[in-house]
């Protein structure tokens, strides 16, 4: 009862040690007093080099802007910056049930003319990660089986620059004798309007534009993007230019099942972005989940993202690391798992 201490919406959280916590039958050192949790931060520039210039900081889900992560590579002490691969994956949705991504050839063209490099590099470049070829992220199982870094073998992902003289030719196997849009050529896309997701948007819309496609995009909230577009079929765009999903478990089922199964589409919260229906991907799927040989479930699953990969749903551009950064005076703990700091084992110099 009383009045509600150390919560202050949209401000701050914060939390003190439990008067009960016994050391003696906790595995956890808990070597931290003290934690407050700072909120708000629109300007993502200025709260990171508060960090890395300031002390006793960490980031929280703040992600470090591509200028900051540069400039920490280059001059920040050893250990201010980490880059831990999260197990997860970025990548452009492309509707699948609607003109003119209903076309798996216009999908396809789309796709080979993506500079998916420039897309990567909006998020930081190298250190963010590699870039991706398919789904499933390295050290997954099934990775391999897929065809690891090297990808699929799909044309139309080989170059990780782009290559328009092939996406033209996609274009012309969907209709358009010229290589190019004709006709209704408007694109809609929303995404995230905060950056870096605005700066990848912006890449993609040239690779539209060297199609002649005319792109309209809309930048908006996050959560609004996935509630009131994204996440809802009925209301998606075009293309929602600003997803990636991350692991619940160290499984490809929970990287592909959730994200490319036509039997996972939902009328809200829908996260089958593409809307991606193919029976034979769909059967597949519901046979891999039984699998319970790890080599078997591993190939299936594999197997099963190369099918996904073909159909040229979405344009995967990284398999992402998580970039954490803290004060010079902090002896950080990342949590391998999530790829984020460990408060209950992070302590101070």
């Amino acid at each position: 009862q009383g009045e509600l201490t150390g919560y202050k919406p949209g401000r701050e959280i914060r939390i003190v040690r439990n008067p009960n916590w016994n050391p003696d039958n906790d595995w956890r050192p808990a070597y931290l007093d003290a934690i407050t949790i700072r909120e708000g931060f629109a300007d993502t520039a200025s709260a990171s080099r508060r960090i890395l210039n300031g002390s006793a900081q960490v980031n929280g889900d703040l992600t470090p802007p591509p200028n900051v992560i540069q400039e920490a590579a280059q001059s920040a002490e050893p250990g201010q910056l980490t880059a831990t691969p999260s197990g997860g994956n970025r990548y452009i949705a492309l509707n699948t049930q609607a003109p003119p991504f209903d076309d798996i050839n216009v999908r396809k063209a789309v796709v080979a003319a993506s500079d998916r490099v420039a897309l990567r590099n909006t998020r930081g470049g190298e250190l963010v990660g590699p870039v991706a070829t398919h789904y499933i992220p390295p050290n997954f199982p099934g990775f391999e089986e897929a065809g690891g870094v090297e990808g699929t073998g799909a044309d139309f992902l080989a170059k990780p620059e782009g290559d328009i003289e092939l996406a033209k030719e996609y274009m012309r196997q969907a209709g358009y004798e010229s290589g190019m849009c004709e006709g209704d050529c408007t694109v809609t896309l929303v995404g995230d309007g905060a950056s870096p997701a605005k700066e990848t948007t912006a890449v993609f819309e040239d690779a539209l534009r060297a199609l002649g496609f005319e792109p309209q995009t809309r930048g908006v909230a996050r959560d609004i993007m996935y509630t009131r577009f994204c996440g809802n079929p009925k209301a998606a765009p075009n293309v929602c230019p600003s997803v990636g999903w991350l692991k619940d478990f160290n499984d490809p089922q929970s990287m592909l099942q959730p994200t490319f199964s036509g039997d996972q589409i939902q009328p809200s919260n829908n996260v089958n972005w593409p809307q991606l229906d193919v029976p034979e991907i769909n059967e597949a799927i519901d046979e891999a989940t039984l699998i319970a040989d790890p080599e078997e479930r591993a190939k299936a699953w594999g197997e099963i993202d190369k099918m996904i990969t073909e159909q040229a749903a979405a344009v995967p551009y990284v398999w992402d690391n998580q970039v954490n950064i803290q004060s010079a005076d902090v002896a950080g703990v990342i949590n391998l798992f999530n790829a984020n700091w460990d408060l209950a084992f992070t302590s101070l110099k």
